[in-house]
């Protein structure tokens, strides 16, 4: 009975206006029911009409002619705050990432505050009516109306940037985050091809500057090489959770190139760049397992143990920008300087090993200080290799990769 009345309280609103509606409704028959009621009545009749601003007229109308009183007028109300929020829902169901966020952003709002609202509402109530003495009803109604919108507002100006990035987590679109493959159509084979290798080098250079932010060090990229703007501007975490994403687009992109791509030179290359881009994650996460020690040898008091921080931390920045000065530099012989650079890792990492183990050895560490250097150590390692295999699927053609994968001292 309760959905047939509101139906027809719809079609009576578009019909013969807000009088008739009010007049067609007998609100009397719940003036003894819980507060949640009403404000049940309001969010049903605003989704149904998809107007607040009318279900605070029909309210108001309902107020006057004594249908309801100003306790459960103000039920009402809030229950049109939420329900205003359904129409924003629908609109965004197949819009853009901006549009969600907005519909949600929305959603969050209202429902927090009204929820605040309604569990004080007796007292703000009496606050409206006794305190600050507003004996019209009707006034008291919009007075409280424009209460609850002011309370939202203080509420949430402190956590906007907080509430700003956590609907940004949740909805994203493709060209908010990549750089080149969101403006080429897949089905464009050879466009498309071109489209993910920029891309792939565009990933690198992004997890680069993401291993260089783990330890504090400033990014000095190469005038040729540009990263998206709202990647820069996130934090370490901020930046992790860019790549996640930024590697779920390519991997998509891929996934759809698979079913154009036919020749067999070309799927050999698609093959290598996605390749590429795995082991450039592989390596984003070696680093992100290796944060929580780093940060104890960052801290730490021991000289030892510091000093071996320092020491990644020169690794670190050598490795990265060695890789980044490759992949601007068409004049360098790649395979060469890829294997420089690996012997590099190899040679830094078993180098590190004999002298940890001295350390130890020499009682200048004990075993748990020890076991969290070899495990750092580790990270940091398969974070280097990674990244060269990243640099080397990206650079090296199928016979260059041969070439590279037979040198001595090369482990898969």
């Amino acid at each position: 009975m309760l959905g047939f009345s509101f139906l027809f309280v719809g079609l009576g609103y578009m019909k013969t206006g807000i009088e008739d509606m009010v007049k067609s409704v007998d609100l009397h028959q719940y003036e003894h029911s819980p507060v949640i009621v009403f404000f049940i009545i309001g969010f049903i009749v605003t989704t149904l009409i998809q107007s607040s601003s009318a279900t605070i007229a029909i309210t108001l109308s309902a107020l006057h002619a004594g249908a309801v009183n100003l306790y459960d007028a103000m039920a009402i109300i809030l229950g049109s705050e939420v329900g205003t929020t359904i129409k924003l829902f629908v609109a965004s169901i197949k819009g853009t990432a901006a549009k969600k966020r907005v519909a949600l952003g929305n959603f969050l709002f209202n429902t927090i505050n009204v929820s605040l609202v309604l569990i004080f509402l007796l007292p703000i109530n009496k606050f409206i009516t006794n305190v600050i003495g507003i004996k019209d009803n009707l006034i008291a109604l919009v007075f409280f109306q424009s209460f609850i919108n002011i309370i939202g507002i203080i509420l949430f100006y402190p956590l906007l940037n907080v509430f700003g990035r956590f609907l940004e987590k949740r909805f994203r679109s493709a060209d908010d985050e990549t750089m080149f493959i969101h403006k080429v159509n897949a089905k464009e084979s050879s466009m498309a091809l071109f489209a993910l290798e920029e891309e792939n080098r565009h990933f690198i250079a992004v997890v680069c500057n993401y291993l260089l932010s783990c330890f504090g060090i400033e990014d000095k990229l190469p005038k040729e090489m540009k990263l998206n703007k709202k990647f820069l501007d996130h934090g370490v975490p901020g930046k992790y959770e860019y790549i996640k994403f930024l590697y779920g687009e390519i991997h998509s992109y891929y996934i759809q190139l698979q079913k154009t791509v036919t020749d067999k030179e070309e799927t050999e290359k698609l093959d290598r760049l996605m390749s590429s881009v795995r082991n450039a994650m592989y390596a984003a996460k070696s680093f992100k397992d290796a944060l929580p020690d780093k940060e104890q040898l960052h801290n730490s008091s021991n000289e030892i143990k510091f000093a071996f921080y320092k020491q990644s931390k020169e690794e670190v920045k050598k490795i990265c920008v060695a890789i980044q000065e490759l992949l601007n530099d068409d004049q360098q012989d790649r395979t060469k300087a890829l294997s420089a650079i690996y012997k590099s890792v190899t040679a830094g990492y078993t180098g590190t090993l004999q002298h940890l183990y001295k350390e130890g050895t020499a009682g200048k560490v004990n075993e748990t200080e020890i076991t969290t250097m070899l495990n750092f150590n580790r990270e940091i390692f398969t974070g280097f290799k990674s990244l060269v295999f990243a640099a080397k699927d990206h650079l090296l053609d199928k016979e260059q990769s041969k070439d590279f994968d037979d040198l001595p001292g090369f482990i898969r």
